[in-house]
């Protein structure tokens, strides 16, 4: 999962680096000039969505997301072992991706205790999941689904 998870980060980072290029939302010189509150927020909420579509989108149509395919994971649904259906997909990503997807588009004033709040709910989902008989974590367990390799 951690690796799945690692493949997927990266993917979307460089998701974030074409769509901050294009918005101006992020400094491309490597000069450290600071970047416009708004044209960062504008990029993070793209970007959010992106990674909503990215994550969602695996999940329903191909069972998984590319990281998860590469490392031999699916997700499915935990009572039939199907497709996640739209709604659990929405609630998987909600717990899992959605405290990410708000700190891009937070103000910077308040940036640093949303990484911090999100970041501290990844590890609890990753304990959760880990500590888990089924290798749920709390948001599988919401979502109805569950984290299985592929046969």
């Amino acid at each position: 999962r951690i690796g799945a998870y690692a493949i997927d980060s990266v993917i979307l980072f460089v998701f974030y680096l074409f769509v901050a290029a294009a918005v101006g939302g992020t400094d491309t010189t490597g000069a450290g000039l600071p970047v416009p509150e708004r044209q960062a927020m504008i990029t993070g909420l793209i970007c959010g969505l992106g990674q909503f579509v990215y994550f969602v989108a695996g999940w329903i149509f191909w069972r998984g997301s590319i990281g998860q395919k590469m490392t031999g994971l699916e997700v499915g649904d935990e009572s039939t072992g199907g497709r996640l259906g739209w709604a659990d997909a929405v609630a998987r990503w909600a717990l899992l991706q959605g405290p990410f997807a708000l700190v891009t588009a937070t103000p910077f004033g308040v940036r640093s205790l949303i990484v911090l709040a999100a970041a501290t709910w990844l590890f609890f989902l990753m304990f959760r999941a880990h500590d888990d008989p089924d290798g749920q974590g709390y948001h599988d367990r919401l979502a109805h689904s569950l984290v299985v390799e592929q046969v």
